[in-house]
């Protein structure tokens, strides 16, 4: 049951995960901070729960933050 939850969100209560990512890059690129672009969010509804999916821009020879501090 665990791994079922860490999936699926209840429907209506606010904006979504996904949502919230999405915006919070657009506005960074409009900064000036170099950012994967968010292409599109899709989302799977059901009667109670959704899922959703952030897709991103490739950004060709970036390096995640984790790998990043563990290297300096």
């Amino acid at each position: 049951l665990g791994r079922v939850i860490t999936y699926l969100y209840l429907r209506g209560v606010g904006a979504s995960r996904a949502q919230s990512e999405f915006d919070s890059l657009k506005c960074a690129a409009k900064l000036g901070v170099r950012v994967p672009h968010p292409l599109a969010i899709v989302r799977t509804r059901g009667l109670l729960f959704y899922r959703n999916w952030l897709v991103l821009e490739y950004l060709a020879g970036a390096q995640n933050f984790v790998t990043l501090i563990n290297t300096a």
